[in-house]
This record gives C-alpha cells, sequence and structure tokens, in this order.
C-alpha cells in the first residue's frame, strides 16, 4: 500500500496485492485489484483469466464476456483462451436455446477438460450438460467438484438440491437442506426451505421437531421461532 502512495502505476505492486487478497479469499477485493491491473496493462493475459473466473464465479456474465471477448483478442490460439471462448459460445446456444450446438460444444467441453482438469467454466458446463441428459450421478460429481473448489457459494448448493430432487431423492434432499442450514446459519431462507420440505412431505412431526430445535436454540426474547 505504501508503493501506491508513491506510484499508483506500480504493476508489480498491483499484482502483489491482487494475489494476496485472492489468497485471503477477498474476493471482491482481488477482482478490483485485478482490474485496475487490466486497465494499466491492457494485454495482460493472466489478470484476464483470473478476472474471467471471479467473475463467473460470481455469475457475472457481462463481465465474463467483457473481458472473454478481450482474451480471445490477446491469445485466441492459447489453450485456456480456447476454453474460455468454449464456454461463452455453450451460453450463448443456452440463450438461444441452440440445442444441435449445445449437444457439439458439449462434447468440445469434455474433451477440454481432459486438459484442463481444474477449469470451474468448464466443469460447470458438463454440470448443464449432464442436467440435460439426466445424467444426474455424473451431474452430482461435478457439481461436488465445484463446492469443493468454491464453497462459499450458495449456487452450487441449490444446484445440488434441484438435481437430489429431479432424481427424487427425498432423503439426500433432506440430509442436503440440512448441511445448507447448519453451513449457512445466517441465511433464515434454508430454514425455511427445510421447514416447506417437510411440509410437503406431510412430515409434520420433523416439521414440529425442527422448530422445537429452533426454538431451543434462539434467544428467549425472540417471539418469532
Amino acid at each position: 500500500r505504501n508503493v501506491f502512495n508513491l506510484d499508483s502505476t506500480h504493476l508489480d505492486a498491483r499484482r502483489k496485492m491482487a494475489e494476496l487478497l485472492l489468497a485471503q479469499d477477498t474476493r471482491a477485493g482481488a477482482y478490483q485489484q485485478y482490474l485496475r491491473l487490466a486497465e494499466q496493462a491492457p494485454d495482460d493475459l493472466d489478470s484476464r483469466i483470473i478476472l474471467i473466473e471471479l467473475a463467473f464465479l460470481d455469475a457475472n456474465w457481462d463481465e465474463v464476456e467483457r473481458h472473454g471477448a478481450r482474451v480471445g483478442e490477446i491469445a485466441p490460439d492459447k489453450p485456456a483462451v480456447e476454453a474460455i471462448q468454449l464456454v461463452r459460445e455453450y451460453r450463448a446456444a443456452t440463450l438461444d436455446r441452440d440445442t444441435a450446438l449445445l449437444t457439439e460444444l458439449g462434447l468440445r467441453a469434455e474433451d477440454k477438460l481432459a486438459e484442463h482438469t481444474e477449469n470451474p467454466l468448464l466443469r460447470n458446463v458438463i454440470v448443464d450438460r449432464s442436467i440435460r441428459q439426466q445424467d444426474f450421478d455424473r451431474a452430482l460429481s461435478a457439481i461436488d467438484w465445484m463446492i469443493n473448489y468454491d464453497p462459499e457459494t450458495t449456487r452450487h448448493y441449490e444446484e445440488r438440491l434441484r438435481v437430489l430432487w429431479q432424481m427424487g431423492d427425498v432423503e439426500g434432499v433432506e440430509g442436503h437442506l440440512r448441511d445448507m442450514v447448519v453451513r449457512f446459519a445466517d441465511d433464515p431462507t434454508h430454514r425455511e426451505t427445510l421447514l416447506r420440505f417437510y411440509i410437503s412431505q406431510r412430515d409434520f412431526d420433523a416439521a414440529e421437531k425442527f422448530l422445537r430445535e429452533a426454538i431451543s436454540n434462539a434467544d428467549p426474547a425472540d417471539t418469532q421461532p
């Protein structure tokens, strides 16, 4: 930070700051630092690729598109960039509901994933492709990889919940919901979803037990539980 007081355009310091914030999982701060780096060095491919991944994890597709277009200009033949462009094409085909193109791009994504096993964007394509094919075991495997890679994003857990529901795995749905209630204890929506699940299953004993647990753990002055 002292470096920036003397030279706000110091690239090495900016890159180090971005790396430190990313290592601390301070995603928003890291994104801003990498964005400044990309603005100062528009042809810095590595920064752009990290920006794309961070934007994807936050479901910010406008930024994925913006930086994806730029890396396509900088290094179109680089394997990592080819994977990004494939994912962009897949999303466009999804929005256009182009089934034939989705099938073709899905197969290409399978091949690319063999080369880039740690790429979350490609893994997300596999999730979507597997669900479309009703290959739910494969979808769950890919989603579990995403959860392990990015454990604080609720979207992955919600996707897993939808797959379990499509499979008709009632026990799995309950277990996963209870896990979400514990993992995201500050978010009351998961508790509400679990309660609605019990009621939908007409499992009123479980619903009552769950409510009693909530009461026992609540502040006595809080009447809502």
